[in-house]
């Protein structure tokens, strides 16, 4: 499976990058964390992105669950992905993306739920009968 754009794990955001643009993503996120101290074992999000494809790697790298992933892991995933142009990279990120909306989603019904519970505690108060 391989898409001609790619997109960040949240949705809602509306830049779109190329294959081309992740491959080199990849490429130059390698020598990054191949110098990262030893000591490090989680890399942050800021540590490793500086442009949209890189997001969206790291999107991919991290499965849009935190700001860090493990250096080992990382590193190990990136070379995969460099080695078999890609392979793989579309069903992960795929899996990024849908754990975001679900994540959204839940996130809106609970709001929605909040504001009827309000909403009906209120009626309940204001239409009391003495």
């Amino acid at each position: 499976m391989s898409v001609l754009a790619y997109r960040p794990a949240n949705l809602g955001l509306a830049s779109t990058v190329t294959r081309h643009d992740i491959r080199q993503s990849v490429q130059s996120m390698i020598p990054l964390i191949a110098n990262t101290s030893n000591a490090t074992t989680r890399l942050h999000r800021t540590s490793l992105v500086s442009t949209v494809a890189d997001d969206i790697v790291f999107d991919a790298l991290s499965g849009s669950r935190s700001g860090t992933v493990l250096r080992a892991s990382a590193a190990e995933q990136l070379q995969k992905w460099n080695d078999t142009e890609l392979d793989g990279f579309d069903t992960t990120l795929l899996r990024a993306q849908v754990y975001v909306f679900a994540c959204q989603t839940l996130y809106v019904l609970a709001q929605s739920v909040a504001v009827l519970f309000v909403a009906r505690v209120v009626y309940d108060l204001t239409h009391i009968k003495p």
